[in-house]
């Protein structure tokens, strides 16, 4: 029992490891696209293992796909995909913005650059209304 207990907590590290290494690739900007490359090797690794909830890895492979700028082996069809998905179950701290900049960057990949087209109308619209929400003056009396 204790064997598979240690087993198990050093199989448990290995994935936070390989977790925070794929974070520590992937860039906001989605700049670097060698380490975008390194962090698909990784979740490729995770996926394997089967031991990180698919919900977990999608975004993380949207992002390190859109990263390496890779649409080979099928790579430039599933951003799209992967995009759509994670729109629907959106991880924790991204903002709408984010998440369309991403779904058009997904098109652009795929070659379709009337969606991704649509898509940054849609990001430039709300970047715009929540800079007017910003500017707006508050209620009267309230500082």
């Amino acid at each position: 029992d204790r064997d598979d207990l240690e087993a198990q907590r050093r199989g448990l590290a290995m994935v936070a490891r390989k977790l925070a290494d794929v974070e520590h690739c992937l860039h906001a900007d989605l700049e670097g696209p060698t380490e975008g490359r390194h962090a698909l090797r990784l979740l490729d690794e995770l996926d394997k293992q089967k031991q990180v909830a698919a919900s977990r890895l999608r975004p993380l492979r949207l992002r390190a796909i859109l990263q390496s700028r890779d649409s080979s082996g099928g790579l430039g069809q599933e951003a799209p995909r992967l995009a759509n998905e994670v729109l629907q179950q959106p991880p924790p701290g991204t903002t709408r913005p984010e998440l369309l900049f991403w779904k058009a960057s997904a098109y652009l990949l795929a070659g379709d650059r009337a969606t991704a087209k649509v898509t940054l109308r849609e990001v430039a619209s709300l970047t715009a209304a929540a800079e007017e929400d910003a500017d707006a003056p508050g209620p009267i009396g309230v500082a």
